[in-house]
């Protein structure tokens, strides 16, 4: 981007050492229409740099502009100017075919995003299950080394079944998640626990929030922040055991989720302060989340789902689930 302002510069400058040509026109347009291009990329994006980048690039558009005018100018006093506007349809018919294609390149994006947060939850299912196959049931969503000792969250305890053993070595469980002691591990960012779509990932300290947290409460699969054991789960397919939760601004090394006798039943909803949600499941993908259901699968659960069928969903009997879902 640099290179492209440092080279509409020297174009100006250069336009008033020598003879404007024809072929002058192309850099020129070449330039505007990329100014106009990631311009327009720009105000469709959802990028937190997005006003630097809308900026940037109206600034390369002024300058390309500029000379555009000035070489149609000296051509036309060159009596050359047939040649030069024929040049310049060219290039607009080539900007309207860019423009054309640039609303897919969002959409092609998020799509990306939405298979790469979709696999952070199948890891994240796996491990759960390894985690039931040697223990018997799935994590606690809270344990501690000693009564009365520090919290850990359960991603802590399963950054060895998601292949970070050196990263769990380094977590001191004998402190608190928000000691200077661990500080560094929760300024580690852990791809498994971190969405794509995610526009704010740290907090002031530069730790790192997760976009994943268990559900918790007396109904659901972790009654207390206790893990069950898929005996006791009466429909794995049918019952929420980790949603996206990037709206409660969780650091990751963080012992706190999502509380159903907390939060308000929905997808999405809006928060008490910006960048904040206050439904059970909250994410930055447009029209829903992903949740993790305790067969391991991962649906994408939109905004527009009935709140009693979410209901039935977060709690483990399958009996509350309404007969045409």
């Amino acid at each position: 981007m640099l290179g492209l302002v440092l080279f509409s510069l020297a174009g100006l400058w250069l336009s008033r050492k020598r003879t404007a040509r024809v072929l002058d026109l192309f850099p020129w347009g070449f330039a505007l229409l990329m100014g106009v291009a990631f311009g327009v990329a720009a105000i469709i994006s959802r990028e937190e740099f997005q006003p630097f980048l809308l900026g940037y690039m109206a600034f390369i558009a002024v300058i390309a502009g500029t000379g555009l005018v000035r070489t149609l100018k000296s051509l036309h006093n060159q009596k050359m100017i047939a040649a030069g506007w024929i040049t310049v349809i060219s290039m607009l018919v080539l900007g309207l075919l860019i423009l054309i294609l640039l609303p897919s390149v969002p959409s092609a994006r998020e799509a990306a995003r939405r298979t790469q947060c979709r696999g952070n939850l199948k890891q994240i299912g796996l491990a759960f299950h390894n985690w039931n196959d040697v223990n018997g049931r799935f994590p606690d969503a809270v344990s501690s080394e000693v009564d009365g000792g520090a919290s850990v969250s359960w991603r802590v305890k399963c950054l060895p079944l998601l292949e970070l053993t050196e990263l769990s070595k380094q977590y001191d469980e004998t402190q608190s998640w928000d000691s200077p002691d661990n500080l560094l591990v929760a300024q580690k960012d852990i791809g498994f626990f971190t969405c794509p779509t995610h526009h704010y990932p740290t907090d002031e300290q530069g730790r790192h929030y997760t976009a994943y947290a268990m559900m918790t409460g007396s109904e659901t699969a972790f009654p207390e922040g206790r893990g069950m054991t898929l005996d006791e789960l009466q429909s794995t397919s049918n019952t929420f055991i980790v949603v996206e939760a990037a709206g409660l601004n969780i650091v990751w090394t963080e012992p706190r989720d999502v509380e159903t006798g907390v939060q308000s039943q929905g997808v999405n909803l809006p928060g008490h302060a910006p960048k904040r949600s206050s439904a059970l499941i909250s994410s930055y993908h447009s029209h829903g989340a992903h949740v993790a259901m305790a067969d391991g699968s991962v649906l994408f659960i939109s905004e527009n789902t009935d709140p009693e069928v979410l209901k039935a969903l977060v709690t483990r009997n399958p009996d509350d689930l309404p007969e045409d879902f």
